[in-house]
């Protein structure tokens, strides 16, 4: 969202700044989507050994960290 919103003040238009043609990986489970606060709490610990998997996957690579990106390339009118 935030990258489709910087687009958008960089004054892109059109389909580049649509939301809906990203590939958006969210943090929040699925199962955790629809669900009041209280049991999101309850049960987010069950996705704790899911995430601690995918962030020792790429620590294994030394240097790297697991983090979440978008390029917003004004001049070619791509948000990625």
């Amino acid at each position: 969202r935030k990258a489709v919103i910087l687009a958008r003040l960089s004054g892109l238009k059109g389909d580049c700044v649509n939301i809906d043609k990203l590939k958006v990986e969210s943090l929040v489970p699925k199962a955790l989507e629809d669900c009041s606060s209280e049991e999101f709490l309850m049960g987010l610990p069950e996705y704790d050994d899911e995430f601690a998997k995918r962030v020792a996957k790429v620590e294994e690579m030394e240097g790297s960290r697991l983090h979440y990106a978008a390029n917003v390339d004004v001049s070619g009118s791509q948000v990625t």
